[in-house]
């Protein structure tokens, strides 16, 4: 994935993360995705970029909270525990 790409995907999670919650109708809850976008490996490069963007950040900080929401959306759509290469 190259820089433009990476930021094109985190925008789209910026804007995923940022919608508000779905509409509740004959209390279904309104699917946000059907399919799941990305492989695993993808999904795996994208959480590890973004984990590695969020430490430019301190801890707490607005912008640290928001990149902590994305990465905990990511996180949940792999099947398996995902550890960051950092502590591997």
């Amino acid at each position: 994935m190259t820089v433009q790409s990476i930021g094109s995907v985190v925008r789209f999670l910026m804007n995923f993360t940022m919608k508000s919650t779905p509409k509740i109708e004959n209390n279904q809850p309104e699917p946000i995705m059907q399919e799941q976008p990305f492989t695993d490996e993808e999904l795996e490069l994208m959480i590890d970029a973004i984990w590695r963007r969020q430490r430019c950040f301190i801890a707490g900080d607005r912008r640290f909270r928001e990149y902590g929401a994305i990465l905990e959306k990511l996180r949940g759509m792999l099947p398996y525990h995902f550890v960051i290469h950092e502590f591997r």
